[in-house]
């Protein structure tokens, strides 16, 4: 599953017009991995490359093809791009080359240490066009080829040199016959025609079903295709046998590539792959100048609107918690009235917005620059407003969010924020070296710990799910740090289902809300994990019991008081205090999605909303 763009290749015996048209029509297939740019390179009769790219959505690819749609190209290779290094510009764009333009490169993912791998490359005197970490692989490749001639070596090297989660086609030009093929923790799909005259290469399988008869995926390989032969070897340069299976064909019902019903669900299932992209995405330089301007600001205030202002609230938690700074969190929607009569020189905001062009947003920080304050953004999309009017800026790497109900973005600017902080602590000391160290160990563990959740928990959701989808009210409630959850599991179900979900402050359904709690109201409950607030938490669910309350509770595996108490228990893996928020929306986001299942609404486009929000 690809989520930082897509890539495609294509190599046959023949050199044919045909092969340009049907490189054309793998790459709209994966027009919804991206839209800062698309682009793609190919070499003709003449051995020469011809080169296409552009700084925008694939719907506009077709404006700068000209003649090259009539030529015969083979091998080609392609990208749709979404960006995570380097701003959507020309130079940015991929196919990406090396020094001398004769190779060229397409890449998905992030590679790890970007600015160290290139700082190595240009003491060697390698020459980069680009911001864009692809570019890494076409002058490695070059040195490597430069050091020793064996391709096989030269591309076995440069994968065991760049580390991360990625895959990437190489076409050279001392090598027209190939396309090179590097895959480290992330997916590639290679397919062939039944006749075995040529092989077609992508992100996703859907990109390249027209064509093939069979394909295998890889997940960490290099390869090198030829028309007629493929040949794949392990990191360690061990061959690998190849397991082809046969092409079939998804149920209408499964419109989403990926064989999803819809982008939410797809979205949900890939966060465990997007967090795993998201933990190299950003650069330590950044996070030190952003963690320096934290630690000399006068006052702070983190901003957001809907799920953003919900990360907010969490990162405002866990900056006072972790590293003793009390930040002010405020709805950017309300910013402008409430504190920016307060905003002086010396103040920083830490901006959160997912598109990075909300009016909200975009306004907030508009006049908090007036007034002197420095801007911290914290952004899925380069190229957007809110980058731009940044003084820093973290983007958060999740890949393209089709879905207005935010899932794994929201994991996204949690994690953002969490490496902030862990940064932030780690400069002033209020942590030990050997507590941030441990942390940032936990943190790493999160992409399988997520995985495992979404596997265990999604048959009991289903289940609760079908209990409540003809409920038209339910509470979600929590404590500490997993309060900022239940509003974001509560905004999650008005969203998706249309069911007037409200987030309450556990002890604060004593002071009124209990009221209306009668015979069959739902109250969804995230236990938090302290001892104490857990025991009150387990006191308050009797007392909602008793009045008549279907209780729902979200748990930890050793938690065995909650299945005493309710006959609705869902429970996630147990993990250290701080990171239980991520682990504990997921199941709120999948009880969402199938409450909208069953009542049948539009759940990528709930009605009246944007994925951003204009006035």
């Amino acid at each position: 599953m690809a989520l930082l763009g897509g890539i495609i290749g294509l190599i046959s015996k023949m050199q044919q017009k045909d092969n340009i048209k049907k490189a054309i029509e793998m790459l709209s297939k994966l027009s919804h991995l991206g839209y800062d740019g698309t682009g793609l390179a190919a070499i003709d009769k003449q051995m020469e490359f011809k080169v296409r790219k552009i700084p925008r959505e694939f719907s506009k690819f077709s404006e700068i093809l000209g003649d090259l749609m009539e030529l015969e190209l083979n091998p080609i290779i392609g990208e749709i791009r979404f960006a995570t290094h380097g701003r959507p510009s020309l130079e940015n764009t991929p196919p990406l080359s090396d020094c001398k333009e004769t190779i060229y490169v397409v890449m998905e993912g992030v590679i790890r240490e970007y600015v160290s791998k290139k700082e190595d490359l240009l003491k060697k005197h390698h020459i980069f066009d680009s911001r864009n970490d692809a570019e890494l692989i076409a002058h490695t490749f070059e040195e490597e080829l430069q050091n020793n001639r064996d391709p096989e070596k030269a591309l076995l090297n440069t994968a065991n040199h760049l580390n991360g989660s990625y895959a990437g086609l190489i076409i050279s030009k001392a090598h027209p016959d190939s396309i090179f093929l590097i895959v480290n923790n992330s997916k590639i799909y290679i397919g062939r025609e039944k006749e075995k005259s040529a092989y077609y290469i992508a992100s996703e399988v859907e990109a390249i079903s027209n064509y093939i008869s069979e394909y295998l995926s890889l997940d960490k390989a290099v390869a090198i295709i030829t028309a007629s032969k493929l040949k794949v070897k392990s990191l360690d340069g061990k061959k690998q046998d190849l397991s082809f299976q046969s092409i079939t064909i998804l149920p209408s019902k499964y419109t989403i590539p990926g064989g999803y019903r819809f982008f939410m669900e797809r979205e949900i299932y890939e966060s465990p792959l997007a967090l795993k992209k998201a933990m190299i995405v950003h650069q330590e330089q950044y996070l030190e100048l952003i963690s320096r301007m934290i630690l000399g600001a006068e006052k702070i205030y983190l901003i957001g609107a809907g799920t953003s202002y919900h990360a907010a609230l969490l990162g405002g938690y866990i900056l006072r918690e972790l590293a003793g700074i009390s930040a002010n969190v405020i709805d950017s929607t309300e910013f402008p009235y409430y504190a920016l009569k307060d905003v002086t020189p010396g103040t920083v905001i830490i901006a959160l917005s997912q598109s990075g062009k909300s009016t909200d947003i975009i306004r907030a920080i508009s006049k908090a620059k007036m007034y002197g304050a420095s801007i911290i953004g914290i952004l899925n999309q380069l190229g957007s407003p809110l980058m731009y009017a940044s003084n820093l800026y973290l983007p958060i790497g999740v890949g393209l969010e089709h879905a207005v109900p935010a899932t794994k973005s929201f994991l996204g600017q949690l994690l953002a924020l969490y490496k902030i902080t862990f940064k932030t602590a780690e400069m002033n000391a209020k942590v030990s070296k050997e507590e941030i160290d441990k942390l940032w160990s936990i943190m790493h563990t999160l992409p399988s710990l997520i995985d495992e959740t979404i596997s265990t928990v999604s048959e009991t959701v289903k289940k609760i799910a079908n209990k409540l989808y003809e409920k038209n009210s339910m509470y979600v409630s929590s404590r500490g740090l997993n309060f900022p959850i239940a509003l974001e599991g509560a905004l999650k179900i008005k969203e998706v289902s249309y069911i007037h979900a409200e987030g309450v402050e556990a002890g604060m359904l004593r002071h009124g809300p209990k009221a209306v709690i009668d015979n069959g109201f739902p109250v969804i409950t995230i236990m938090p994990y302290e001892r104490d607030a857990r025991e009150d938490t387990y006191s308050l669910i009797r007392e909602v019991k008793d009045l008549g309350a279907d209780v729902v509770i979200i748990t930890d595996v050793e938690d065995m008081i909650a299945d005493k108490l309710s006959e609705n228990v869902i429970k996630v893996p147990k993990i250290s205090k701080l990171f239980t928020p991520f682990l504990n929306v997921i199941p709120l986001q999948l009880l969402a999605f199938h409450l909208g299942m069953l009542r049948k609404t539009p759940i990528d486009a709930p009605r009246g909303l944007l994925k951003y929000v204009v006035l």
